[in-house]
Protein backbone atom coordinates (compact mmCIF):
# COMPACT_ATOMS: atom_id res chain seq x y z
CA UNK A 1 0.00 0.00 0.00
CA UNK A 2 1.55 3.66 -0.89
CA UNK A 3 0.45 6.12 1.56
CA UNK A 4 0.84 9.62 1.44
CA UNK A 5 2.80 11.48 3.87
CA UNK A 6 0.57 12.51 7.19
CA UNK A 7 2.04 16.24 7.08
CA UNK A 8 1.10 16.59 3.20
CA UNK A 9 -1.83 18.96 1.94
CA UNK A 10 -3.44 19.54 -1.34
CA UNK A 11 -4.17 23.20 -2.13
CA UNK A 12 -7.64 23.40 -3.75
CA UNK A 13 -8.18 26.82 -4.62
CA UNK A 14 -11.54 27.20 -6.41
CA UNK A 15 -14.89 29.32 -6.60
CA UNK A 16 -18.00 27.39 -8.03
CA UNK A 17 -21.35 28.38 -9.70
CA UNK A 18 -24.69 27.61 -7.37
CA UNK A 19 -22.99 26.53 -4.32
CA UNK A 20 -20.07 25.68 -1.62
CA UNK A 21 -17.50 23.59 -2.72
CA UNK A 22 -18.96 20.88 -0.10
CA UNK A 23 -22.66 21.44 -2.26
CA UNK A 24 -21.18 21.26 -5.62
CA UNK A 25 -18.34 18.26 -5.03
CA UNK A 26 -20.75 16.02 -2.66
CA UNK A 27 -20.07 12.30 -3.61
CA UNK A 28 -17.64 13.39 -5.97
CA UNK A 29 -15.13 10.89 -7.76
CA UNK A 30 -11.33 11.48 -8.75
CA UNK A 31 -9.80 9.43 -11.33
CA UNK A 32 -5.99 9.54 -11.42
CA UNK A 33 -4.00 9.56 -15.02
CA UNK A 34 -0.53 9.41 -16.08
CA UNK A 35 1.26 12.21 -17.92
CA UNK A 36 0.95 15.63 -17.92
CA UNK A 37 -2.70 17.69 -16.64
CA UNK A 38 -4.82 19.46 -19.57
CA UNK A 39 -4.60 23.10 -19.81
CA UNK A 40 -8.46 23.33 -18.52
CA UNK A 41 -10.51 20.86 -16.84
CA UNK A 42 -13.37 21.56 -19.76
CA UNK A 43 -10.31 19.50 -22.04
CA UNK A 44 -11.14 15.87 -22.02
CA UNK A 45 -8.81 13.68 -20.21
CA UNK A 46 -5.01 12.83 -21.34
CA UNK A 47 -3.13 10.33 -20.46
CA UNK A 48 -3.93 6.70 -19.30
CA UNK A 49 -6.76 6.35 -16.54
CA UNK A 50 -4.53 4.63 -13.59
CA UNK A 51 -7.48 4.54 -11.45
CA UNK A 52 -10.42 5.91 -9.21
CA UNK A 53 -10.56 7.73 -6.03
CA UNK A 54 -13.05 6.87 -3.82
CA UNK A 55 -14.06 5.84 -0.18
CA UNK A 56 -12.27 2.92 0.58
CA UNK A 57 -11.05 2.39 -3.01
CA UNK A 58 -14.95 0.87 -4.04
CA UNK A 59 -16.82 1.17 -7.10
CA UNK A 60 -18.41 3.97 -7.84
CA UNK A 61 -21.37 4.75 -10.46
CA UNK A 62 -21.89 8.55 -11.76
CA UNK A 63 -25.23 9.76 -10.46
CA UNK A 64 -24.86 7.38 -7.80
CA UNK A 65 -23.75 8.85 -4.41
CA UNK A 66 -22.80 5.80 -2.80
CA UNK A 67 -18.65 5.60 -2.34
CA UNK A 68 -18.56 9.20 -3.39
CA UNK A 69 -16.64 11.91 -1.45
CA UNK A 70 -18.16 14.19 0.82
CA UNK A 71 -16.80 17.12 2.33
CA UNK A 72 -16.54 19.18 6.00
CA UNK A 73 -18.15 22.64 5.61
CA UNK A 74 -15.46 25.21 4.73
CA UNK A 75 -14.01 26.65 7.84
CA UNK A 76 -12.18 30.08 7.28
CA UNK A 77 -12.09 29.10 3.63
CA UNK A 78 -10.34 25.54 4.30
CA UNK A 79 -11.60 22.16 3.53
CA UNK A 80 -11.14 18.86 4.09
CA UNK A 81 -12.69 15.35 3.70
CA UNK A 82 -15.30 14.16 5.91
CA UNK A 83 -13.90 12.85 9.23
CA UNK A 84 -13.93 8.64 9.54
CA UNK A 85 -13.57 8.01 5.72
CA UNK A 86 -10.58 6.66 3.70
CA UNK A 87 -9.74 7.59 0.00
CA UNK A 88 -8.69 5.08 -1.97
CA UNK A 89 -7.79 3.85 -5.04
CA UNK A 90 -7.43 0.35 -6.49
CA UNK A 91 -5.40 1.00 -9.43
CA UNK A 92 -6.63 -0.59 -13.07
CA UNK A 93 -3.32 -0.07 -14.67
CA UNK A 94 0.30 0.30 -13.18
CA UNK A 95 2.21 3.47 -14.16
CA UNK A 96 2.89 7.14 -12.85
CA UNK A 97 0.34 9.23 -11.64
CA UNK A 98 0.65 12.91 -13.11
CA UNK A 99 -2.69 14.19 -12.48
CA UNK A 100 -6.11 13.78 -10.47
CA UNK A 101 -9.24 14.86 -11.92
CA UNK A 102 -12.01 15.48 -9.14
CA UNK A 103 -15.30 15.01 -10.46
CA UNK A 104 -18.97 15.99 -9.41
CA UNK A 105 -21.36 12.79 -8.43
CA UNK A 106 -21.99 13.21 -12.73
CA UNK A 107 -18.85 12.17 -13.00
CA UNK A 108 -18.71 13.54 -16.87
CA UNK A 109 -15.95 12.93 -19.08
CA UNK A 110 -14.14 14.31 -22.25
CA UNK A 111 -14.51 17.76 -23.58
CA UNK A 112 -16.94 19.08 -21.65
CA UNK A 113 -17.60 23.30 -21.08
CA UNK A 114 -20.32 22.45 -18.37
CA UNK A 115 -19.10 19.38 -16.35
CA UNK A 116 -18.31 20.33 -12.58
CA UNK A 117 -14.77 19.30 -12.30
CA UNK A 118 -11.28 20.54 -11.31
CA UNK A 119 -7.62 19.08 -12.28
CA UNK A 120 -5.29 18.57 -9.38
CA UNK A 121 -1.64 18.17 -10.05
CA UNK A 122 0.41 15.27 -8.15
CA UNK A 123 4.02 14.57 -7.46
CA UNK A 124 6.34 13.77 -4.35
CA UNK A 125 6.67 16.28 -2.04
CA UNK A 126 5.31 19.24 -4.60
CA UNK A 127 1.94 19.53 -6.54
CA UNK A 128 -1.53 19.87 -5.67
CA UNK A 129 -1.93 16.21 -4.33
CA UNK A 130 1.55 15.25 -2.43
CA UNK A 131 1.84 11.28 -2.53
CA UNK A 132 4.41 9.38 -0.78
CA UNK A 133 5.19 7.62 -4.33
CA UNK A 134 3.37 8.05 -7.82
CA UNK A 135 4.06 4.75 -9.01
CA UNK A 136 0.81 2.96 -9.28
CA UNK A 137 0.76 -0.78 -9.56
CA UNK A 138 -2.27 -2.51 -10.51
CA UNK A 139 -4.40 -3.63 -7.87
CA UNK A 140 -2.14 -2.54 -5.37
CA UNK A 141 -4.21 -0.11 -3.20
CA UNK A 142 -3.12 3.91 -2.42
CA UNK A 143 -4.53 5.45 0.24
CA UNK A 144 -4.55 9.46 1.18
CA UNK A 145 -4.73 10.36 4.47
CA UNK A 146 -5.37 13.70 4.06
CA UNK A 147 -6.86 15.91 1.71
CA UNK A 148 -6.78 19.39 2.38
CA UNK A 149 -7.80 22.47 0.25
CA UNK A 150 -9.23 25.80 0.34
CA UNK A 151 -12.33 26.94 -1.86
CA UNK A 152 -14.58 30.02 -1.31
CA UNK A 153 -16.78 29.82 2.17
CA UNK A 154 -20.24 31.45 -0.32
CA UNK A 155 -21.36 30.50 -3.35
CA UNK A 156 -20.44 32.43 -6.55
Amino acid sequence: MINESASAKIAVVCQSQGGTFPEVFANACGAFYTGTQPASADAAETGTLLGYLTVDGAAFTPGNPANGINWNDSVDGVITKKTGIVLQCVPIASGTVGYLRLCDNARVTGLSSTAVRLDLACGVGVGEVRLSSTTFTMSIPVTLNTFTGTATKTPV
